[in-house]
C-alpha cells in the first residue's frame, strides 16, 4: 500500500497551478500588509510627506510599471526560462522592502528617510513589472484558459480571507503602546518576509515547452513592430479602454483612506478598521469574481466589478452627511472591486495569440503609461480643494469604464 501511496502524484498542471496560486497569494499577502493605498500613504504622512509626494510615488510607480516592459519586454522574450528569470529578479525587488524597517531600526526619519524609501520602492516597481510580464506569460502557458479566472478570484478571496487575519494583527500594532515608527518596522518586516517567502514558490513549477524567439525579432525596429501590431486586435483595444477608464477611478479610490482620516476625522483606530473592511471586501470580491468568470466568462465579471465600483463615489459622497458607515461600504466595495480589475490580464490573454502573449502584455503597458500621471495630479489637487470634488471624476471615470466593457467579446468555457 505504501508502494501505491509514493506512485501517486500529483499531475503537473495541478502543482503547476498550486505554484501559481502559492507564489500570488504570498505576493498579494505581502502588498496587502504594506498597503500600497492604505499604509504607505500613513507612513509617508507621518514622515511629514506632502500630499504631492504621496501622488508622486503612486505616479513613479505606474510610469516605471509602463516604460520597464518597454525596456526589457524583449529581454523577457528572449529568456529560455521565464521561472528561473522570475526567481532571480523576484528575490532581489521583493527582498528590497526588508531594508525599509532595517533603516527604521537605525533611527533615519524626515526627509532623509522619505528619500531612501522612494528608492527602495524604485527598486522594487523596477523588479515588478519584468516578473509581471513573465508573471502573466507563466499563467497562460502552464494554467488552462478555463482554470485562470477561477485561479484569479480565488486568489483574491483567500489571500482576503488571510489578509484578515494579517489587519486585525495591524490593527493591534497601530493600537499598541509601539511608537508610530516602531509600529512600521513591523508592518514591513512582515510584509516583506512574505514577499520573500513567494518566490520559492516557483521551485516546483515547470514550463511547457515553447520556441525560442526568432532572431529577427530581438532587434529593436522589429519588436517595436509586433508591440504595434497588438492593437490592430479589436477586442484587445477595447479591453486596453475600459482598464484605463478603470484606472483612472482607482487612482481618487487611493486617496480614500487619507480622506476618512483628515474630512472625516477618524480615529487611528476606526482608520484599522477600515482596512478590516478592505479586507473583507477583498474576500467577498474574491470568490464572487472566480465564480462569475469561471461559470459566465470574464467579460461578465468585469462588467459586475466596474458596476459595483460606480458605487464607491456615491457612498464616498453620502459620507459626508450621513456618517461614518457609508465610508465603511465604500472602502468594502474598494476591496470587493480588486478582484474583478485583475480580470484585465485574463481577458487579454483570452483574445492574445498565445505564442505572443508578452508582447500583448508589454503593448498594454505602453497604453497606459499617460494615465500614470493621474494619481499625481489627484495628490496636486487634494492640496487645495477637498476630496470630495473628485467623487464626481471619478463617477464619470467608472461609467466610461463600464460603457468600454460592453463591448468586450464573451467567452464561456463549458462547465467539467
Amino acid at each position: 500500500m505504501l508502494g501505491a501511496i509514493k506512485k501517486r502524484r500529483w499531475p503537473q498542471e495541478q502543482i503547476n497551478y498550486a505554484c501559481i496560486m502559492l507564489e500570488g497569494l504570498f505576493n498579494t499577502l505581502g502588498h496587502d500588509i504594506i498597503g500600497a493605498t492604505t499604509i504607505i500613504p500613513l507612513f509617508l504622512a507621518d514622515l511629514g510627506a506632502s500630499m504631492r509626494v504621496i501622488g508622486g510615488l503612486s505616479t513613479m510607480r505606474q510610469i516605471i510599471s509602463a516604460v520597464t516592459p518597454l525596456l526589457f519586454g524583449g529581454v523577457v522574450a528572449a529568456a529560455r526560462s521565464k521561472r528561473n528569470l522570475s526567481i532571480a529578479v523576484n528575490g532581489a525587488g521583493r527582498g528590497a522592502i526588508l531594508l525599509v524597517p532595517l533603516l527604521l531600526l537605525l533611527g533615519l526619519t524626515g526627509q532623509t528617510m522619505i528619500a531612501l524609501f522612494f528608492g527602495i520602492m524604485f527598486v522594487f516597481h523596477l523588479c515588478q513589472p519584468i516578473t509581471g510580464i513573465s508573471w502573466n506569460y507563466l499563467l497562460g502557458n502552464c494554467v488552462g484558459a478555463d482554470k485562470r479566472g477561477r485561479l484569479l478570484g480565488t486568489l483574491f478571496g483567500v489571500s482576503g480571507a488571510i489578509t484578515l487575519f494579517s489587519s486585525l494583527i495591524i490593527k493591534g500594532i497601530r493600537a499598541s503602546s509601539l511608537t508610530a515608527m516602531s509600529q512600521y518596522t513591523v508592518i514591513f518586516t512582515l510584509g516583506g518576509a512574505l514577499m520573500v517567502a513567494s518566490v520559492l514558490c516557483y521551485v516546483p513549477l515547470k514550463e511547457n515547452p515553447a520556441p525560442p524567439t526568432p532572431r529577427e525579432e530581438r532587434n529593436p525596429r522589429a519588436y517595436l513592430t509586433a508591440l504595434v501590431s497588438c492593437f490592430r486586435n479589436r477586442d484587445y483595444n477595447w479591453a486596453i479602454a475600459a482598464n484605463a477608464c478603470s484606472s483612472m477611478s482607482s487612482a481618487v479610490s487611493a486617496f480614500f483612506f487619507l480622506f476618512a482620516q483628515n474630512t472625516l476625522a477618524f480615529t487611528p483606530d476606526a482608520v484599522s478598521n477600515l482596512l478590516i473592511a478592505q479586507t473583507l471586501g477583498i474576500m467577498a470580491g474574491g470568490f464572487t469574481a472566480g465564480r462569475v468568470s469561471s461559470r459566465f466568462g470574464v467579460k461578465r465579471m468585469l462588467l459586475m466589478a466596474e458596476g459595483i465600483a460606480a458605487l464607491v463615489p456615491v457612498l464616498g459622497l453620502l459620507s459626508l452627511s450621513l456618517g461614518w458607515a457609508f465610508a465603511f461600504a465604500a472602502v468594502f466595495l474598494i476591496g470587493f472591486t480588486r478582484g474583478g480589475m485583475i480580470g484585465y490580464q485574463a481577458y487579454i490573454l483570452e483574445v492574445a495569440d498565445p505564442g505572443r502573449s508578452i508582447y500583448f502584455i508589454v503593448a498594454k503597458s505602453m497604453a497606459l503609461l499617460p494615465f500614470s500621471f493621474v494619481s499625481v495630479a489627484v495628490g496636486a489637487y487634494l492640496e487645495t480643494h477637498p476630496m470630495w470634488h473628485l467623487f464626481w471624476f471619478q463617477l464619470a471615470a467608472c461609467l466610461l469604464t463600464v460603457a468600454c466593457a460592453t463591448r468586450l467579446r464573451l467567452t464561456v468555457y463549458p462547465q467539467k
